[in-house]
């Protein structure tokens, strides 16, 4: 019996052993020598200081470019009453990334009580962004609480952002950053990414097909609303704005997805917001620079009203 339990034993210790040491070398490759490769890419470390900065939130936004467009955290601050931040990444981040911004931004404010996950209506159709979880992580624990399979998913992503490290970050950014620019201050406008020239879109026959989405894509959703639930946060579900024509087309898809968040126990706001054209800057889901206090002050005011029948 004895002899069994060591065979057992070291068999264990030969299987965990790559696994540790591959958690350690990545913790402290991207948490320790990180600042050469991504932390000064602009939009990161724009919400990055923001959260070290930061004292006594109330509220905090995550999401990608269509929340980063939408809301404006200072004017949302006055509407509620709450003092709030706009986390916004970029969609290429996905709900991994917005999920360890929720965690920052929870370390360095505890007292958080309310957390608003917006993200476009198409994020369903991306795959899972370990590479957005792997730039964005910032403790040991945020290795360690993945699964095996997670891990080693989260392994191969660092293998290929190693390889080129400045090519993968520009990939990353790749259609929602004006690269040419030398100056990264000057490409932050209004909390968020300066918009590139208008879309037209009076031409556009897209819609959102329900068979491209894969069953493993609300993965980090969930993490997101288990992380909220422990800290007793209050978690309410937004979809960012969208192009109007195409949610007219798309109905069947957003039945499926609002079916899926709300089976995750997720407080859904479902009302969508559609951007009628004209109102649309540089893609199908960022609204008009001009338009954000009024996009700011229509979710409040959904906002509030679900907060109110809850």
């Amino acid at each position: 019996m004895t002899t069994d339990l060591n065979y057992f034993t070291k068999k264990s210790i030969l299987f965990i052993s790559p696994v540790l040491i591959s958690i350690l070398s990545l913790t402290i490759y991207f948490t320790f020598f990180s600042n050469n490769n991504f932390q000064y890419e602009f939009l990161f470390l724009h919400q990055k200081n923001k959260i070290e900065k930061s004292h006594h939130i109330d509220s905090v936004f995550i999401g990608d470019s269509s929340l980063g467009n939408a809301i404006d955290a200072k004017y949302f601050s006055d509407l509620s009453s709450k003092k709030t931040i706009n986390l916004a990444l970029t969609g290429k981040f996905g709900y991994a990334g917005s999920y360890n911004m929720l965690k920052r931004a929870f370390r360095q404010n505890p007292e958080i009580k309310n957390a608003y996950i917006m993200q476009t209506v198409d994020m369903y159709l991306r795959p899972i962004s370990y590479t957005g979880y792997l730039l964005t992580a910032e403790t040991i624990k945020d290795y360690t609480e993945l699964n095996i399979i997670e891990f080693l998913k989260l392994i191969k992503a660092g293998l290929s952002l190693s390889k080129n490290v400045k090519y993968k970050i520009k990939d990353l950014f790749k259609n929602e950053l004006n690269e040419s620019s030398t100056d990264q201050k000057s490409m932050i406008s209004d909390d968020y990414i300066k918009q590139g020239p208008a879309v037209d879109f009076s031409k556009d026959t897209e819609f959102l097909k329900i068979k491209k989405i894969s069953g493993d894509r609300f993965i980090f959703l969930e993490k997101i609303k288990d992380f909220a639930k422990t800290n007793h946060i209050n978690l309410i579900y937004l979809h960012g704005p969208y192009l109007q024509k195409r949610l007219k087309k798309s109905e069947s898809y957003i039945e499926f997805i609002n079916q899926k968040i709300k089976d995750l126990d997720i407080l859904l706001i479902d009302q969508l917001l559609g951007i009628k054209n004209g109102e649309n800057g540089d893609t199908e889901d960022h609204i008009r620079p001009d338009l954000k206090k009024q996009y700011t002050k229509n979710y409040w005011e959904l906002i509030n009203r679900a907060v109110q029948d809850k």
